[in-house]
């Protein structure tokens, strides 16, 4: 759809100095897209106050993203931490059972040996 330029006021005098600068590089399409530039900053952006009460509204949006994200991450180093302490207990756990399961295992192994007469008495007597 092109606009007809009698139907459109101008933004600023000086959008014919910034079409003389398009016009080498891109033509008539050029001055078209200057001319659409214009035209959305003066129906989208009509002082620089709305501008920057828009920009400081972009600004407390991304504060605030910024600090949901810090406390997320904050719960997550928090719980990750957790989980780091319960696998070492675990595999603490783990190991003093294998260690008290291969204890017992050899315990066994020298009674029956004892008991066989292969293995002489022990000096320490009601040990377990």
């Amino acid at each position: 759809m092109l606009l007809r330029l009698s139907a459109v006021r101008l933004a600023h005098p000086s959008f014919y100095g910034q079409t003389r600068l398009w016009r080498h590089r891109f033509g008539k399409a050029g001055d078209y897209a200057v001319e659409r530039l214009f035209i959305f900053a003066k129906r989208y952006l009509p002082s620089w106050y709305q501008f920057y009460y828009f920009k400081e509204g972009i600004y407390d949006i991304m504060t605030a993203a910024a600090a949901a994200l810090m406390y997320l991450l904050i719960g997550y180093m928090g719980v990750s931490c957790v989980w780091t302490w319960n696998d070492a207990v675990h595999r603490t756990w783990k190991h003093y059972v294998r260690k008290e399961k291969e204890r017992k295992a050899l315990m066994d192994i020298i009674a029956r040996a004892r008991e066989d007469g292969l293995v002489p008495e022990s000096i320490v007597h009601d040990f377990e």
